[in-house]
């Protein structure tokens, strides 16, 4: 973009110059021929300028449109870990197996996850039948704090802000504390999740004492950290550990 108004610049102080010239030679044939050549040339400049703008534009579209286009997943084509939308849900592919029973019609036997309450169900589905696929997009934003009621996200790139209900982060909640980045997923436009991040150091606030040594095999206690949660940890972990 920056190109295109340097060349505009150039062209307009070669017409100045060449003008000038022209005009000191009184040759105004010659200033009539320089006066259309810097005319085409900027008609030229203006017309990259203009397209630019318009496959921008175009481009801007054509992601808009292809967000909105459902794409039919055949269930013969599932595979572990595709999202499909089915029944008004989102679900994720857990298994699939394909079976031919020596009498009657083959089918696809899957076990699904519900992606946003984590129920999983095993379902018979016929090959032919198709589904949308579910494409979800991941972000990873910042948790900012909560007002009682909402809790608010801000977009790392664009810091705008976004409430979430407490049903879409209690479970991400647990380990992740204010100005903490976590990964928000979307379903067409909208978030419907959050993830904590997969690791986390968090300070024990709440727990028994422990003492060295106590290392007795599968022996836990719970402990509350710094959020609020409560988790087993191992005997010997005291108050203030990470």
């Amino acid at each position: 973009m920056n190109h295109l108004f340097i060349n505009c610049l150039k062209i307009f102080l070669f017409y100045f110059i060449i003008k000038m010239l022209c005009l000191q030679q009184k040759n105004y044939n010659a200033h009539i021929i320089c006066v259309l050549h810097i005319f085409v040339k900027q008609f030229i400049v203006f017309v990259k300028i203009y397209l630019w703008f318009l496959g921008k534009i175009l481009k801007n579209v054509v992601g808009v449109i292809r967000k909105d286009i459902e794409i039919m997943i055949n269930v013969n084509d599932f595979k572990t870990g595709m999202t499909i939308s089915y029944e008004g849900n989102l679900y994720q592919v857990l298994e699939f197996q394909h079976v031919k029973p020596g009498k009657g019609a083959a089918f696809v036997r899957t076990k699904y996850k519900n992606i946003i309450t984590g129920a999983t169900r095993e379902e018979s589905f016929n090959p032919n039948d198709r589904y949308p696929k579910a494409h979800i997009e991941t972000k990873k934003m910042q948790y900012l704090y909560s007002d009682g009621e909402l809790y608010y996200f801000m977009d790392n790139e664009t810091f705008d802000q976004i409430p979430l209900h407490l049903d879409q982060v209690e479970e991400a909640l647990k380990f992740t504390r204010e100005n903490d980045e976590v990964t928000v997923k979307f379903y067409k436009g909208a978030p419907f999740m959050v993830e904590s991040a997969q690791f986390v150091d968090l300070v024990i606030t709440d727990t028994e004492p422990g003492f060295a040594g106590n290392t007795a095999q599968g022996a836990t206690k719970p402990a509350t950290v710094e959020t609020g949660f409560t988790l087993q940890v191992p005997l010997f972990i005291n108050e203030g550990e990470r």
